[in-house]
């Protein structure tokens, strides 16, 4: 059995996730699979959803922008000074 200690505190080691998964029943292994699918469909999702906000903001950025509003006209030397 693999173990990993629970804090530099507490000696007792612990028993990995997959080894509480292997002691399930059919059902809860089932469950527990379904549970898992569901979180990395979820992840995928907001990962796509982040991705195409980036493209979003870059596609924008690439468009060209106005000249400030408060930009002073250039200037120009008077004859004679």
């Amino acid at each position: 059995m693999s173990v990993t200690p629970r804090s530099p505190g507490d000696p007792r080691p612990r028993p990995f996730h997959s080894d509480r998964k292997a002691s399930r029943a059919p059902e809860q292994t089932a469950e527990v699979d379904t549970a898992e699918q569901t979180r990395r469909t979820l992840a995928e999702a907001a990962l796509a959803r982040v991705l195409e906000g980036a493209r979003e903001r870059a596609v924008h950025d690439l468009r060209p922008q106005p000249a400030p509003a408060t930009a002073l006209p250039p200037r120009t030397q008077q004859p004679g000074a």
